[in-house]
């Protein structure tokens, strides 16, 4: 056993990160695998299947805003103590105030009519990109900038 720590035994933990004198100094440890972030995933899909009912979750995750995720952290009572100083009575002046600066950047900015004016977008195109570039008017622009006939 002893032979094969001395072998592996730097493969087997987590890295140490050596941390700058300016910024702290000391080490961190960061975890070897993902496994902690498939888990809290494989966690997040459980609840929607059991929610929803449905097997394929793809739509429902490209609809999901990035931030859907941290919602998760409101269970946590070191979480709430940070963020709300300590009640969740104070969630919403506690958010609004995280992003009040940079509220004009976001990219979740509402246009004029109301409406969302832009997204975070997946690998994958939205259902209404989707009906848009299955178009056969975009594929005769496409064509046409190309040069090619249609």
């Amino acid at each position: 056993m002893l032979a094969h720590l001395e072998r592996h035994g730097n493969f087997l933990w987590g890295h140490a990160i050596p941390i700058p004198d300016q910024l702290g100094g000391g080490i961190r440890l960061v975890d070897r695998t993902n496994n902690i972030l498939e888990g809290f995933f494989h966690t997040m899909k459980h609840g929607e299947r059991r929610r929803s009912g449905r097997k394929n979750l793809a739509q429902d995750f490209q609809r999901l805003p990035p931030a859907a995720a941290l919602a998760a952290n409101v269970t946590r009572s070191d979480y709430v103590s940070i963020i709300c100083g300590g009640s969740l009575d104070r969630l919403p002046q506690a958010f609004a105030r995280l992003d009040a600066r940079d509220r004009s950047r976001s990219l979740a900015t509402l246009s004029p009519n109301g409406k969302q004016s832009c997204g975070v977008e997946s690998a994958s195109l939205n259902a209404m990109d989707r009906g848009l570039v299955r178009t056969k008017e975009l594929e005769r622009c496409v064509l046409a900038a190309a040069g090619c006939r249609a």
